[in-house]
Formats: structure tokens, C-alpha cells, sequence
């Protein structure tokens, strides 16, 4: 296994409530998210939100595909994810949105990625670490930009 858990926190000037519906809101991500470049909804909830996501993405010139499983935890502001299939062997994680005071959200992200081959830990960390950011920013940038 080559995998590895990583978390990173970013403030978010907006409410949890908005930041948890934009991540929720998986048909805009190749809005917003750079590498995301197609999502389809494979299967619903009763209700109506999404349940299994195929997703394709662009990450260091390779287009990599996988379906993910969620799970809304709406009180809690949070959103996780198991893999379900796809180019990668294992993929896992969770969003969580908290109040720090009126209009600002602690956002905390947590994933884990198996690539399914053997990669240097320093390149692992560095991988997850530069996507991770950037995903944050970008989706802070939506939230606080209205996009």
C-alpha cells in the first residue's frame, strides 16, 4: 500500500451552511474545482441528492477516474466518501464544516488515497498536500466568490 491519511483546515468567510451545500453540489464542481473535468450521478438518495459519483480528473497529465460512494451528515455540517471503483485502488475522506463566529467556517478535509502502486512517501505527501490545498482554496474562493 502507498497511501497515506492527511488533513488540512482553511477559514472560509461564509457560513457553514453555504460552505457544506457547495461541496454537496457535486454537478458544479468542474465549475470551480480545476482537475475536476467531468461528474455524473450514478444513483440517488430518496431525497434526491446524490449517493454514487463517477468522477473524472486531471492530476500531473493523467486523466483518473472513480465512483464514490457519500454519506451526508447534515447536522454536523459534514460530508464523507468511500471508493466504490475506478483507476486507483483505494480513495476515502471526509469534509467538516464548523462555526468559528458569524460569517467564518473552520473547514477541515481529511483523505486517504491509494494510487493501487508503489510511490515514495515524499512524493506521496507532496502529491496530497499541493492537490489538497488547492482544492481548499478553490473551493473557498467559490463559496466566498458566489460561483
Amino acid at each position: 500500500m502507498s497511501g497515506k491519511e492527511v488533513m488540512r483546515t482553511i477559514e472560509i468567510n461564509s457560513t457553514p451552511d453555504k460552505c457544506y451545500r457547495k461541496i454537496c453540489d457535486f454537478e458544479s464542481y468542474p465549475k470551480w474545482q480545476s482537475a475536476v473535468k467531468e461528474i455524473a450521478v450514478l444513483k440517488k438518495e430518496k431525497d434526491g441528492r446524490p449517493k454514487v459519483v463517477e468522477c473524472r480528473i486531471s492530476v500531473l497529465g493523467k486523466d483518473v477516474r472513480y465512483v464514490l460512494e457519500y454519506t451526508y451528515e447534515d447536522k454536523k455540517r459534514a460530508l464523507s466518501w468511500r471508493y466504490v471503483e475506478g483507476d486507483v485502488k483505494d480513495i476515502r475522506g471526509s469534509y467538516l464544516f464548523e462555526k468559528m463566529d458569524k460569517n467564518r467556517t473552520l473547514a477541515t478535509f481529511t483523505t486517504f488515497v491509494d494510487p493501487g502502486f508503489w510511490l515514495p512517501g515524499p512524493l506521496i505527501a507532496t502529491l496530497n498536500n499541493v492537490a489538497m490545498k488547492k482544492s481548499m482554496e478553490e473551493l473557498r474562493d467559490a463559496v466566498e466568490g458566489g460561483k
